[in-house]
């Protein structure tokens, strides 16, 4: 898990609420090279911060609301 550590390093050396950008997937650490798309759902954390975290969720937070008719439409 040493990618997670790094990314999270670069997340909080730059902006937490909007993230650090787009970045490129694989990064060079020395001789080893990590991928962001590796992480998953947690790269949206890194990426785009806080603030872009919740806005990828809520789609996904609203469709497994609307079974249970607390959408209304």
């Amino acid at each position: 898990m040493l990618g997670t550590s790094f990314y999270q390093n670069e997340w909080q050396n730059n902006n937490i609420l909007f993230g650090f950008g787009i970045a490129e997937d694989g990064n060079y650490v020395g001789n080893t090279q990590y991928f962001l798309s590796d992480l998953g759902i947690i790269s949206y954390i890194f990426e785009f911060g806080i603030i872009g975290f919740i806005l990828a969720v809520l789609p996904m937070l609203e469709g497994r609301l609307c079974p249970y008719n607390w959408c209304k439409f």
